[in-house]
């Protein structure tokens, strides 16, 4: 059960993005500073409060994914049918209509996007972080 802990610890998921990496964040989601910290501080809460549970159903049907796999698996548990909204004050003002959260929180843990949520973005003229520092269009 110990699987996730070392990944989605909250020391981890804490940690200072870079200068520019927040400045891309912000610019491309289209999201002021105090957003970014509202939906990192929810987005951390939800992983910690969901990802045991998350992990024992897997588990229990006999799953068997990598670990990158069972990372994105939390994210998406976290995030979905609104999870976050309990550790947000103005989560109706802004994060309920955000189009891009899956997107979001993949790119704040580092975690490599599905294809589905890429291609959400590129159809609505956004990129991810390594397409941009790889220069990517």
């Amino acid at each position: 059960m110990e699987r996730w802990q070392s990944y989605f610890s909250k020391a981890r998921g804490r940690k200072m993005l870079t200068k520019q990496k927040r400045e891309f964040l912000r610019t491309n989601y289209e999201i002021t500073d105090i957003q970014l910290d509202e939906f990192i501080n929810a987005l951390n809460e939800s992983i910690n409060y969901h990802s045991y549970d998350t992990q024992v159903s897997l588990q229990e049907s006999g799953w068997r994914g990598s670990d990158d796999e069972l990372n994105s698996i939390i994210i998406e548990t976290a995030v979905d049918a609104d999870r976050l909204q309990q550790w947000f004050e103005n989560y109706n003002e802004w994060c309920n209509a955000f189009q891009y959260k899956m997107q979001l929180a993949h790119e704040i843990k580092g975690m490599r996007m599905n294809s589905y949520f890429t291609d959400w973005l590129r159809k609505n003229g956004k990129q991810t972080w390594n397409e941009f520092k790889l220069g990517l269009k």
